[in-house]
């Protein structure tokens, strides 16, 4: 992976946990890291798609 690819998908990542928080304030930084982990797949073909 290019370290482009990697700062997207970091940053990708990130987003993803973020929205997830803004939509779930009671849930924890565990299930938003879950929530992320469970979906590295999509998040990996959105950036791939850019």
């Amino acid at each position: 992976m290019e370290d482009q690819t990697l700062r997207l998908a970091i940053i990708a990542g990130a987003s993803h946990a973020l929205k997830f928080k803004e939509e779930h304030p009671h849930a924890t930084d565990k299930e938003a890291l879950k929530h992320v982990a469970e979906r590295t797949d999509i998040i990996l073909g959105e950036i791939e798609e850019d």
